[in-house]
C-alpha cells in the first residue's frame, strides 16, 4: 500500500525526479506564482538546477528538529511561493523526518495560503514502518 491519494489521470510518469523537478519548476502553476521555496540543507543537484537556470528560489532553514512552522507561514504570506519542495521522510542531507504534527501543519499552511507542496519520498519503499505516511494523508 503506496498510498498514493490521485486518480490516474492526475498521475505523471517521468524518468526520475530530476526530470520531474525540472518540469515542475517550469510549467506555470494555477496559483500563479512563481518563487519555489526549498529546504537547506537541500537536494544539492535540484539547488543546482534552479540556480542554472536562474528560476526564482527561496530557503527555508531545515535543521535536525525540522522547519520553523512560523517562519514557513511567513515566507507562505509574504511571499509569492509556487510551491514548496521538501522531503518529509529522511531527507537528504540531514536523514530526519517530520512529525505527523509537522506534516499536518505544513498541509493546513499550504492550504490557507494558496502553495503546493511537492513531495520528495525517495525512500518511501524502503520504509518498514507503515505508520509513516506522506505528507498529505
Amino acid at each position: 500500500d503506496y498510498q498514493v491519494f490521485a486518480h490516474p489521470e492526475q498521475i505523471v510518469m517521468t524518468s526520475g525526479i530530476q526530470l520531474a523537478l525540472s518540469i515542475l519548476s517550469t510549467i506555470p502553476f494555477p496559483n500563479g506564482k512563481q518563487t519555489i521555496l526549498v529546504e537547506q540543507p537541500g537536494y544539492h543537484l535540484y539547488l543546482q538546477y534552479l540556480e542554472k537556470n536562474q528560476l526564482p528560489v527561496r530557503g527555508i532553514q531545515r535543521t535536525e528538529k525540522g522547519i520553523d512552522l512560523i517562519e514557513l507561514e511567513h515566507i507562505f504570506r509574504e511571499e509569492e511561493i509556487r510551491f514548496f519542495y521538501t522531503m518529509p521522510r529522511f531527507q537528504n542531507p540531514l536523514g530526519t523526518s517530520l512529525s505527523k504534527r509537522e506534516k499536518r501543519a505544513i498541509v493546513a499552511l499550504a492550504e490557507k495560503y494558496d502553495v503546493y507542496i511537492v513531495e520528495d519520498d525517495y525512500i518511501a519503499d524502503l520504509e518498514f514502518d507503515t505508520k509513516r505516511d506522506p505528507i498529505y494523508s
